[in-house]
């Protein structure tokens, strides 16, 4: 069986988050990874950005603006016009530049 060593990329580096990991959902704005006894781990604002089953490595990168936009993904299908679309689209946009400033201010 193929279990993977999850490691995290982030704007400081990259840290190894979990191992033995058997399942892998996005789900909201994280991505949820699940050992072979099922423990549970969660990673906000992360995507998978590599899988390598040769050296079992998965790799997520994480940032701030992934979990915004995994949530204006997962509202869209639920709005029932253009003009709703329209508004989520523009909260996305102006918690994303917010996210931005606080993000690359220091």
């Amino acid at each position: 069986m193929c279990e993977f060593r999850v490691k995290v990329v982030e704007r400081d580096g990259e840290r190894e988050v979990a191992s033995d990991i058997v399942y892998v959902k996005v789900d909201g704005g994280s991505v949820t990874l699940k050992d072979i006894t099922g423990k549970p781990v969660k990673v906000e604002s992360a995507l998978v950005s590599y899988i390598n089953v040769t050296s079992e490595e998965l790799h997520l990168i994480k940032h701030p603006l992934i979990g915004a936009f995994l949530r204006l993904l997962s509202s869209l299908p639920a709005s029932s016009n253009v003009k709703e679309a329209q508004a989520l689209w523009e909260s996305f946009v102006k918690d994303g530049e917010k996210l931005l400033r606080d993000a690359y201010s220091s």
